[in-house]
């Protein structure tokens, strides 16, 4: 873990937040170093900053969530209409958007698209609304 917590520094996480995420989402950590490592670039590339608690939460989500698997969430969130850079928006708010299963996303989306009429930019900006 050491090793990790080192590199979080190096990319300007605070302490309490580098607490927090051992905390809350320790099993980030149970990954070696170089999906850890990966994880930490994609977030970074997406512009999320290093001393917001969203960072933390996304560098999990990343590591926690397989290729494969992201790729068949992100095909997900593209059949209900969203682009992309749409899904990386959203991610940005919400990082746990990625972590839900395939199957709850898709009854979340259908309901909020097709039973509460929600248009697709209004659950891009309030992605938090679709994490229940």
């Amino acid at each position: 873990m050491g090793p990790k917590i080192a590199v979080l520094r190096d990319h300007g996480v605070p302490h309490y937040r580098i607490s927090a995420m051992i905390k809350h989402r320790a099993r980030a950590f149970l990954y070696g170093s170089d999906r850890f490592n990966e994880a930490l670039m994609i977030v970074e590339k997406m512009g999320i900053d290093p001393s917001s608690s969203v960072f933390y939460f996304a560098i999990a989500s990343v590591v926690c969530t397989e290729k494969s698997k992201w790729e068949e969430k992100m095909e997900l969130y593209k059949s209900f209409g969203w682009s992309e850079d749409d899904v990386v928006s959203a991610f940005k708010r919400q990082p746990q958007i990625m972590s839900i299963s395939k199957e709850k996303m898709a009854r979340m989306m259908d309901f909020f698209v097709n039973e509460s009429m929600w248009g697709l930019s209004t659950i891009i900006q309030l992605p938090r609304a679709t994490d229940v």
